[in-house]
């Protein structure tokens, strides 16, 4: 299904191109995880907490709010590129 995806999408940006319509492409790498209820979750310090992921491990992350209920889903996403990280 992914890989149809990506066919689709450059066979299309291609169409774009041969038209005139697209000068430039930027380029962006971008992964993203998603976690169901279970592979993560918020371990508390003193200065930063920490989220678990168990496909990644510690990431360091500051809670701006209390987290009162259960979390139902957590998507990680990593964007490089333009100078996003």
């Amino acid at each position: 299904m992914v890989l149809y995806q990506l066919y689709s999408n450059l066979k299309a940006l291609a169409k774009l191109k041969k038209n005139g319509k697209l000068e430039s492409l930027d380029i962006k790498e971008s992964g993203s995880r998603h976690f169901n209820q279970s592979g993560f979750k918020i371990i508390s310090g003193k200065r930063l907490d920490r989220l678990y992921l168990s496909e990644i491990g510690n990431i360091p992350i500051k809670i701006h709010r209390k987290v009162e209920d259960k979390i139902k889903q957590m998507i990680n996403t990593i964007i490089l590129g333009n100078g996003l990280l």
